[in-house]
C-alpha cells in the first residue's frame, strides 16, 4: 500500500513539473484562502482482527459530509502550494451482513502542490496533490457486543483534479473531485486490535479568495498613448485618448490613471463637451464574454472621469468587445494593445 501511494504521489509531482514549462500562463499571484463543502462517498473499509470475530470483513458506510479550509500562496506561473485542514464524517452501515451503529470520521492536515491550467476561459482547469497526516475515529461503532471507540492518528495523502471560475479580480468559485486515503489504521480496544483503513471518493465545492496580488511584470513593456497636442481655442477639435489593460481586468493601472487625468482636464476646459468612452478586447476568450468585459472597461474608465469632475451627463459608453481591434490577430491570440479604451473629448 505504502509503495502504490509513493509511485502515485511521484507521478503527480513529475506532471505539475511537465507541464510548468509548457503551460506558462498569466495567473493570480499573493496568498490565498479557501473554504468548502464535501460530500464524501466512502469506500468499504477492509477490518481485521482474530479470525472469527464480529469484525473482520469489510465495513460498510454509508455517504457523508465534511468541510474544508486552505491557506495557500500563489506564485503567478500556475503553480501554488497550500496547507488544507479538513473534517469528514460517515454512519456506518454494515459488515458482513450484520447492521454497524456508529460513525467513522477522519480530521486531517495536508499540504498540497496544485497547478492551474489557463486556456484563456473564464473556468480554469488544475490539478494536484498532497500528503500529510489524518486522525481517524471509529465513534461508537457497535456490531453485536463488541464495539470499537477509538481513534488513531497516520499517514494520508490525496489527489485532486478540477475547476475553477472567476466570479472578479480576486474571487474564484471551485468545483474539484479528491481521492482522499488514509491507508494503514490501526485501532485498540477492550484488548483487541483492529487494522483498518479509510479510503474516500470526495466532491467539493468552494471559494477561493486571493489577496495582495501583485501586477505580474509584462514580458514586453505595454506602451502608453500619450494625449494629443493642445487643440487650437477656435474651432474646438477633438481629442482621443487611449488607455491599456491587463488581460482579463478591467482594473486601472497607474500609467492609465495619469492619461485619464489629462482626459478631465481637457473635458474641463470650460466649453460644452462630449465624452465619448468606447471598450475594447482582444480575441483570447468568447466574444460574448469579451463584449461584456469591454462594457465593464468602459464603466470603470467613466466612473474615473466622474470622479475627476466630468459631469455623467456629458458622457456617451459603448463596448466593441472584440470586433474592432487596434492591432488585427487571429481569434484566441492575446494582443495587449487590444485591451484598451478610447476616449474622444469634443
Amino acid at each position: 500500500m505504502k509503495r502504490s501511494v509513493q509511485v502515485v504521489l511521484g507521478a503527480s509531482a513529475l506532471a505539475l513539473t511537465a507541464a510548468a514549462p509548457a503551460l506558462a500562463q498569466e495567473s493570480k499571484q499573493g496568498p490565498y484562502v479557501g473554504l468548502g463543502g464535501i460530500y464524501v462517498m466512502p469506500q468499504d473499509s477492509d477490518t481485521e482482527e482474530a479470525p472469527g470475530t464480529t469484525f473482520d470483513g469489510d465495513v460498510e458506510w454509508d455517504d457523508g459530509w465534511g468541510a474544508l479550509g486552505s491557506l495557500g500562496y500563489a506564485w503567478g506561473n500556475g503553480l501554488r502550494t497550500e496547507f488544507e485542514f479538513s473534517w469528514r464524517e460517515n454512519q456506518a452501515d454494515a459488515i458482513g451482513g450484520t447492521d454497524l451503529g456508529g460513525e467513522a470520521n477522519a480530521m486531517a492536515g495536508m499540504v498540497n502542490v496544485l497547478y492551474d491550467i489557463d486556456f484563456g476561459l473564464p473556468f480554469k482547469p488544475y490539478v494536484g496533490a498532497g500528503a500529510g497526516a489524518a486522525r481517524v475515529a471509529f465513534d461508537d461503532v457497535t456490531a453485536g457486543a463488541t464495539t470499537i471507540d477509538e481513534g488513531e492518528l497516520g499517514f494520508a495523502w490525496q489527489g485532486i483534479a478540477g475547476a475553477s471560475y472567476s466570479l472578479g479580480a480576486n474571487t474564484d468559485l471551485t468545483l474539484d473531485y479528491r481521492y482522499f486515503s488514509v491507508p494503514e489504521v490501526e485501532l485498540e480496544t477492550g484488548g483487541s486490535t483492529y487494522d483498518t483503513e479509510y479510503n474516500t471518493h470526495n466532491v467539493v465545492l468552494g471559494v477561493r479568495f486571493t489577496f495582495g496580488a501583485p501586477p505580474p511584470p509584462p514580458a514586453v513593456e505595454e506602451p502608453v498613448a500619450q494625449p494629443a497636442p493642445q487643440p487650437a481655442p477656435e474651432p474646438a477639435q477633438p481629442s482621443d485618448y487611449l488607455v491599456f489593460f491587463e488581460f482579463d481586468s478591467a482594473n486601472l493601472t497607474p500609467e492609465a490613471q495619469q492619461v485619464l487625468n489629462q482626459a478631465a482636464a481637457t473635458a474641463q476646459d470650460g466649453q460644452p463637451t462630449m465624452v465619448n468612452v468606447t471598450g475594447h478586447a482582444d480575441r483570447s476568450g468568447p466574444s460574448d464574454y469579451n463584449m461584456r468585459l469591454s462594457m465593464r472597461r468602459a464603466e470603470t474608465v467613466a466612473n474615473y472621469l466622474t470622479a475627476q469632475g466630468v459631469p455623467q451627463r456629458e458622457m456617451a459608453i459603448e463596448a466593441e468587445g472584440e470586433t474592432q481591434p487596434l492591432v488585427p490577430t487571429a481569434d484566441g491570440v492575446r494582443e495587449p494593445q487590444n485591451r484598451r479604451v478610447m476616449i474622444r473629448v469634443q
